[in-house]
């Protein structure tokens, strides 16, 4: 019997004309980083629910530096469901003002792409850090 109480979201499936991706990010300043009134409190930081119509690959979400504050989960990926309770004791919950809606929604990876500049946060690919690495988003080739 497991010690905790979770369950898993797979992203990167289609949810009518869009893909269900998830931001979890793992720095102490991704809440004033994002500027987004509804997340769901992690274990080590947050997770933020994306729409999109064009999936990305998943990919390290790094600061200026290039060092990692957390991942894009898409395709093939899972991330921890709302209302589950970590190993440690934290319960993963949902935060925010009620009346705003819940989940962001972009139409192309530009778009996405503008929005994690916009907040300082860039992309590297899997297994590459540092600066030099930083990327645009690439599109997941099915």
């Amino acid at each position: 019997m497991a010690l905790n109480s979770e369950y898993s979201l797979r992203t990167g499936i289609k949810i009518g004309n869009y893909y269900f991706i998830a931001l979890d990010l793992d720095d102490c300043w991704a809440r004033e980083r994002m500027k987004v009134n509804r997340f769901v409190m992690t274990n080590r930081g947050l997770h933020y629910y994306l729409l999109i119509k064009e999936l990305p690959k998943s990919c390290w979400l790094v600061n200026k530096q290039g060092e990692s504050i957390g991942e894009l989960h898409s395709k093939g990926r899972f991330i921890v469901g709302i209302g589950s309770i970590h190993a440690s004791g934290v319960r993963y919950s949902l935060k925010g003002r009620s009346n705003v809606k819940f989940g962001l929604k972009f139409e192309t990876l530009s778009q996405l792409q503008e929005f994690l500049n916009q907040r300082n946060i860039f992309t590297t690919p899997w297994g590459q850090m540092g600066q030099d690495n930083i990327k645009n988003l690439k599109l997941y080739e099915q």
